[in-house]
């Protein structure tokens, strides 16, 4: 039984007199991964608010390449000297506005024991075992190849994207995705990539509208997080406003911030919303950079919905096959899988041409087969090359479904500047 739950039934009183049980620390994750150590450490405290607290251990961010820019792992270790405020720490934390960090106990760990010589049948059996997930790989991969095979050759060809670069040097504080005030590390291949995605999108923006349309443009960044699309885009357009929709308030927060510190707070608004219920009234272009999962689903249904015009660029296609979990107040939960999870309303395929061709058991498998791509990978494997083409008829049926729709020009673009990453297809919509 979990110790929030033996609190509840035995009351605090009761907890407390069983110490000799009970953990000294707490875990407390889905932090904000931009927050500086510091500021964790400082929020972390004024929450439980207990003079117990020995340390807060704030973990540092794995070394992966999609980890890059990252502040912490997400993550802290609460260490306290009396193991009765674990207990109050975690009833206290129960009515805490911070309502999207998980709190959990964290129980001592036992000596490990000595390790034991593996025995040749232990051996065995874990040949035997690497022997079969290898043959589950082999027929996955057949699976996919002969799924690809049967769609056929897509009706939408990528195109090579030419950008015009933007000197983020004579950008005011704030603006640069690339620099600290974004949340990410100058110099790191993903700073690197944020600025090629905003020049990408800007590009897009200034194809679709003339100049003289676009001081009069009203642009809805759908999934906007702390604004490293936003901001930027709304400096280098020459758009007349810039809304941000995100579904956490501490983001737009931060993003008004930014805003004000680049000057650009009379241009820019915020809607704290999920993107099912945003409202669109004025808007001319929507937005999105790597909402994940259904999300940029949602962000292109809410464009096509008004006939406007999109320039969305998806990731994370494997969390579509999820389903939402929704609260008793009807708001979506907090966990990434709920907020990239499909709503009841969204339907897989998103087309009737690939709905034609495959049901959803098949589209399962190719968007799970999408993600081996998704991600900066080995450009010469199998694996990658396979998901580089599910990854792409993925981003078709998304088309596809704009284009059903009435919009009589739709493009998938690769955005240059990218350096090998998954994410790179920018996808481009428009009535006209």
């Amino acid at each position: 039984m979990k110790i929030a739950a033996f609190i509840h039934l035995l009351g605090l009183a009761a907890v407390q007199s069983l110490i000799s049980v009970a953990p000294t620390k707490v875990r407390v994750s889905n932090i904000d991964w931009f927050l500086s150590t510091a500021d964790v450490e400082s929020k972390i405290r004024k929450v439980f608010a207990d003079d117990s607290i020995i340390k807060v251990e704030v973990k540092p961010p794995r070394r992966n390449k999609r980890d890059e820019g990252k502040l912490h792992s997400g993550s802290a270790i609460v260490v306290f000297s009396d193991k009765r405020a674990v207990a109050r720490a975690l009833t206290s934390t129960a009515t805490s506005s911070i309502n999207q960090w998980r709190i959990s106990e964290v129980m001592e760990k036992e000596e490990e024991p000595t390790k034991k010589e593996v025995s040749p049948e232990r051996v065995l059996l874990r040949q035997e075992r690497a022997g079969r997930y290898a043959r589950q790989r082999a027929r996955r991969a057949s699976s996919i190849d002969n799924l690809l095979d049967a769609i056929g050759e897509a009706p939408i060809e990528i195109e090579s994207m030419s950008v015009e670069g933007i000197d983020f040097g004579c950008a005011p504080p704030g603006v640069d995705p690339a620099s600290t005030g974004g949340g990410l590390k100058l110099g790191s291949k993903r700073a690197t990539r944020k600025r090629a995605s905003v020049e990408a999108f800007r590009t897009a923006i200034r194809q679709l509208f003339p100049t003289t349309l676009l001081s009069e443009l009203k642009v809805a960044d759908l999934g906007s997080g702390t604004g490293n699309l936003a901001i930027p885009l709304a400096w280098a357009t020459g758009c007349a406003e810039m809304l941000a929709v995100d579904i956490y308030a501490d983001s737009l927060a931060r993003l008004l911030a930014r805003a004000q510190e680049a000057g650009l707070e009379e241009k820019i608004s915020v809607e704290c919303s999920d993107i099912l219920d945003v409202n669109l009234a004025g808007v001319g272009m929507v937005v999105s950079l790597h909402a994940c999962g259904a999300a940029s689903d949602l962000a292109m249904e809410a464009a096509v919905k008004e006939g406007i015009s999109f320039a969305i660029s998806p990731c994370c296609i494997g969390k579509v096959n999820f389903e939402r979990s929704m609260q008793e107040s009807g708001e979506v939960s907090g966990g990434n899988k709920d907020r990239a999870g499909k709503p009841a309303s969204l339907s897989y395929p998103r087309s009737r041409w690939l709905s034609d061709k495959i049901d959803i058991e098949d589209y399962t498998l190719l968007a799970k087969a999408a993600d081996a791509a998704d991600g900066a990978g080995d450009a010469d494997s199998d694996w990658f090359r396979r998901g580089r083409r599910a990854k792409g008829i993925v981003e078709v049926d998304r088309l596809m479904f704009a284009r059903e729709r009435g919009y009589g020009a739709v493009r998938l673009l690769e955005m240059p500047g990218m350096d090998g990453y998954g994410k790179q297809e920018l996808l481009v919509g428009s009535l006209r």
